[in-house]
């Protein structure tokens, strides 16, 4: 038997707590009701989808049947102009604004695309949104069963050593009810999402993607808060193309992290207290329209000699940074330490040329030279490479040689690494 639920056009906050979801024993409300009441009635079926009025029915089923997944669902929002209510369906797949963005009357008749109507509609501020399929989720996600969950505040630190704010120990709060309702829901919802790990209230999306992937204890990460922005803030993760494996995925539209997976559009999360995923990235209750991937800032080095000699007078090489990343800028350095009449440094983005003319032929110097890597105005790393220079009639053995290096090293450190 289908059960109907009405509701009023009305707005609804989609802000979800840091992925902080739960499942309720109401997975569907008998009737939601908000202050900001328009005229048009929507009535829903138990699946929470739209029944009546049919014309905004048949608009949802077709924008929807053209997702990727086929489960895409589209969002509807009510737009007053004049006094007068018109609907706005955006799917947010499209690539085509005049196919993705779709403006109807309160009837149903549509908007030509591109009229004065649709334009001035577009520009109008005074929209709600009132449907979406997956809202009734987003409002058990807000609903955490942490009433009987402690939580403990502990510190988490991104690879540059930055702490992760608003991060906790939260002891298990799910029950062998609560994950059969959850159970139950994805089947029916989310049939082709495969379950990896159970449900669990010990971590969240935040914490699987960001911390847990490489190797960190179960946490709960944002509490009140998205804190994962520091990882790419401080430099530790850098945005990339999406593409391959291990990438860190950022709703940038919504709270919540996930894991790219091996094949293109499938990630892996966490779904708040809910199980952990593989799904399609549009295949969650999270709004996936707006995505940014992140990969892990490499350890660079320089590479080159570290021993030159000065043939009459004169040493020169070529140095390179490496890993060498699109987009990222280097800003080269150098200290000489010891007999030198002049050296240079010529810089030529992920390399540079260095040359040194002792003035004396019985001993040498070393030269350190350093590179720092920005990404934007983000400093990504600074390395350091040092170059020992000799005059081509050094008596010194190889033993000597290393100790003298160890004494220019320690100078270097003093002098200029304070």
């Amino acid at each position: 038997m289908r059960t109907i639920y009405k509701l009023g056009i009305f707005f609804f906050v989609l802000i979800v707590t840091a992925c902080q979801n739960d499942v309720t024993e109401d997975i569907i409300p008998e009737k939601v009701t908000n202050d900001d009441v328009r005229h048009t009635e929507i009535s829903l079926d138990e699946g929470n989808m739209i029944i009546s009025p049919e014309w905004l029915a048949n608009v949802v089923d077709s924008v929807n049947n053209l997702s990727p997944t086929g489960r895409r669902h589209p969002w509807v929002y009510s737009v007053r102009h004049n006094e007068k209510e018109y609907f706005f369906v955006c799917d947010g797949v499209n690539s085509s604004i005049a196919n993705g963005y779709l403006y109807f009357t309160s009837s149903g008749e549509a908007i030509p695309y591109n009229s004065d109507l649709y334009n001035v509609l577009s520009a109008e501020d005074d929209r709600v949104l009132v449907w979406w399929r997956y809202y009734v989720l987003k409002q058990a996600q807000t609903k955490a069963i942490g009433d009987n969950t402690t939580w403990t505040s502990t510190s988490v630190y991104t690879p540059k050593g930055s702490l992760v704010q608003d991060t906790y120990i939260r002891s298990e709060g799910m029950t062998s009810i609560h994950e059969q309702e959850i159970l139950d829901y994805l089947e029916i919802n989310y049939p082709a999402a495969v379950i990896l790990d159970e449900a669990t209230t010990t971590y969240n999306c935040h914490a699987y993607a960001w911390h847990i992937m490489d190797g960190g204890a179960p946490v709960w990460m944002g509490k009140d808060i998205n804190p994962t922005s520091i990882y790419w803030q401080d430099g530790s993760y850098y945005q990339t193309s999406a593409g391959g494996a291990g990438a860190k995925v950022a709703y940038i539209a919504d709270n919540h992290s996930a894991v790219t997976t091996e094949t293109t559009n499938y990630f892996i999360s966490k779904w708040g207290d809910w199980p952990l995923l593989r799904h399609h990235k549009d295949d969650s209750p999270y709004i996936s329209y707006l995505l940014s991937y992140y990969r892990k800032t490499p350890n660079f080095s320089i590479g080159g000699p570290s021993t030159i000699t000065a043939s009459g007078g004169y040493a020169g090489a070529t140095l390179a940074i490496s890993p060498t990343i699109s987009g990222f800028s280097c800003v080269w350095s150098a200290e000489f330490y010891g007999e030198c009449d002049r050296w240079y440094i010529w810089p030529n983005g992920n390399r540079a040329d260095v040359s040194v003319y002792l003035n004396s032929q019985d001993s040498g110097g070393m030269l350190r030279v350093e590179c720092k890597i920005y990404n934007g105005n983000i400093l990504m790393g600074n390395v350091y490479h040092y170059l020992s220079v000799y005059p081509p009639n050094s008596t010194m053995t190889i033993e000597q040689k290393q100790k003298q290096e160890q004494l220019w090293k320690q100078y270097f450190e003093f002098e200029f690494l304070q």
